[in-house]
């Protein structure tokens, strides 16, 4: 707003995140209002700005959930379930006497200590041994409960009465892995959460990221120009390992689900090595006809035979067999998925024009839509764009290890920054730390015109031991994606970021 005698800067407000916009006491704007206005009844100068005040009534949005549950352990084996939640806001939360429940019509069933305070961006876990389950000696408990390895919803509630409850929040979740969590996926893109299984169980602490893999939906080609029945789905190994797409002990193959329904044989199961594509189509004979000429000599193609991908949208998910529900019958456990659309934010561009959708980086979350560009079908090969090998010879370079310019980038991280493998680069930055107290944002930058590359962005306290860490994209500029990795400031010990770059198989 134009004005005379405006500050620029953080106002400084107790907790924006619940609306709450009444200033710290080390505010810019307390005392800094305007000379000649009345004090304040301290009898000190105005602050800048409005006495606020904050009553419901002043918005019309309500406040999104502050204490949530943020990761479950329902599939424990002989071990223990357990419940976690997250303090999203600022501000200490006192949930002592709130309760948790895995039934709508019971919300009492587990009442938190009196005296519980979740400090501000705080985590607490409650456990099925020694809180919650029938084996519980705690008082707090009122009717044992367990967290089932096939999926049931989880209560958390501010009163036992739901005429009653000022706060509740659940999080309805399906069947898991033995020993996997799942837990809340933060999406910046759509400013959403996924509730997914994640790459290891961490109760108390952040969650660890989405499991992505070992089999990745990797293209969708839904609309097919021409032959409806030539559509498809590619399925991609991201791991390092073989996957056998068949559970011996459940004598059940893997599936396709929910707009297509197709189960892997069981009597010849299929084998997928690493890097290995397969496609699924609705017409073999279709298929070959339109797609023939770009598919890969030796892919393997199978034809489904009921239902389709409608070309309005749809989910898209691939599942394996899981535990027996009361009934005995198998659940399946979702390996991974894909809510697409024909309509923005999805690329346009492949509803019914030529282009599949193609995802864009296959070693990360799939169900987000920046992860997916509309690009020329490439069922069973890598998305088309230009490859290392043309790259070289038009720069008259060879060898990916090579660095014939002397600035310190071998020719295949030159490759993957877009700099020239002739002209020594000061320019070419792989990975941007943003560090101010809060959350360690580590940034780096993808070109889509360079498909045939894996980013890997791993961490270290030792420069000895690596962990790959997820980096989830948060903006599409210009051809090119930025991906982001946030985690809480490091303690006492020194963090490392590295990011390395491979051909894809």
């Amino acid at each position: 707003m134009a004005g005379i005698g405006n500050l620029v800067g953080d106002p400084l407000f107790v907790d924006p995140v619940v609306l709450n916009f009444q200033l710290q006491l080390s505010s810019p704007a307390i005392n800094a209002g305007d000379p000649a206005h009345a004090p304040d009844p301290d009898l000190t100068a105005a602050d800048m700005g409005a006495l606020y005040v904050y009553s419901p009534s002043h918005y019309p949005f309500t406040i999104g959930e502050t204490i949530v549950i943020n990761e479950v352990l329902a599939n424990s084996g002989a071990g223990s379930d357990w419940i976690e939640l997250h303090n999203r806001t600022g501000t200490p939360v006192n949930i002592g006497g709130w309760f948790l429940s895995d039934s709508a019509a019971d919300l009492a069933k587990f009442r938190i200590p009196a005296g519980t305070v979740l400090p501000g961006g705080g985590y607490v876990t409650f456990h099925e041994s020694t809180h919650f389950g029938s084996a519980s000696v705690d008082p707090n408990k009122i009717s044992a409960f367990a967290l089932s390895d096939v999926g049931e919803t989880v209560y958390l509630s501010s009163a036992a009465n739901d005429q009653l409850t000022d706060y509740q929040t659940r999080e309805e979740f399906g069947p898991s892995l033995e020993g996997e969590s799942l837990g809340a996926y933060y999406k910046p893109s759509s400013d959403t959460s996924n509730f997914i299984a994640m790459k290891m169980p961490t109760p108390g602490a952040a969650n660890s990221g989405p499991r992505v893999g070992p089999i990745v939906i990797s293209e969708i080609m839904y609309r097919p120009a021409g032959h409806g029945d030539a559509e498809y789905v590619e399925l991609l190994n991201v791991s390092e390992a073989p996957v056998r797409l068949y559970d011996e002990a459940k004598n059940r193959g893997w599936r396709i689900a929910d707009g297509v329904d197709y189960e892997f044989s069981s009597t010849e199961p299929l084998v997928m090595s690493p890097g290995q594509r397969v496609v699924l189509t609705r017409s073999i004979v279709a298929f070959n006809e339109v797609f023939g000429s770009v598919v890969p000599a030796g892919t393997r193609v199978f034809e489904w035979i009921t239902g389709g991908l409608s070309n309005g949208g749809e989910t898209v998910q691939l599942d394996r067999p899981g535990a027996v529900d009361a009934d005995n019958i198998i659940q399946f456990v979702r390996v991974d998925r894909v809510n697409y659309d024909d309509g923005s934010p999805w690329p346009a561009a492949a509803d019914g024009t030529g282009p599949s959708l193609t995802k864009v980086s296959e070693q990360d979350y799939g169900n987000d839509f920046i992860n997916w560009a509309a690009a020329a079908a490439s069922p069973g090969a890598v998305a088309p764009g230009t490859r290392f090998g043309h790259w070289a010879s038009l720069h008259g370079v060879s060898g990916m290890a090579n660095d014939p310019d002397g600035d310190g980038l071998e020719n295949l991280l030159e490759y993957a920054l877009g700099t020239d493998p002739r002209a020594p680069s000061t320019s070419g930055t792989l990975v941007r730390l943003t560090l101010d107290g809060g959350p360690t944002a580590v940034t780096y930058e993808v070109d889509l015109a360079v498909p045939d590359i894996d980013y890997m962005l791993t961490t270290s306290e030792d420069l000895q031991s690596w962990t790959r860490i997820d980096a989830a994209p948060v903006s599409m500029t210009g051809g090119r994606q930025t991906r982001a990795h946030l985690e809480p400031p490091p303690g006492a010990s020194p963090r490392f970021y590295r990011l390395s770059v491979r051909l894809k198989p």
